[in-house]
């Protein structure tokens, strides 16, 4: 198993620190924290994903989602 760390650009001042993990099939997974201006929001769980980049664009789906959630009134 080969394991990343990968920042990620969310918006507006949001960011997703993506440690991540290769699966011996050649999956990823991993966790991504979720921060506002180097201030940790919240934790995303990404469940097994085919490639990197299927799983780096999970973080971004989902860390879009977790801040509207939060950025609404």
């Amino acid at each position: 198993m080969q394991s990343a760390h990968i920042s990620v650009d969310l918006q507006d001042g949001w960011n997703g620190s993506f440690f991540c993990k290769e699966t011996a099939r050649g999956s990823y997974s991993g966790v991504a924290r979720i921060t506002w201006r180097g201030i940790p929001k919240g934790d995303l769980v990404v469940m097994r994903q085919p490639s990197l980049e299927a799983a780096i664009e999970r973080v971004r789906l989902r860390g879009g989602q977790f801040i509207k959630a939060r950025t609404q009134p």
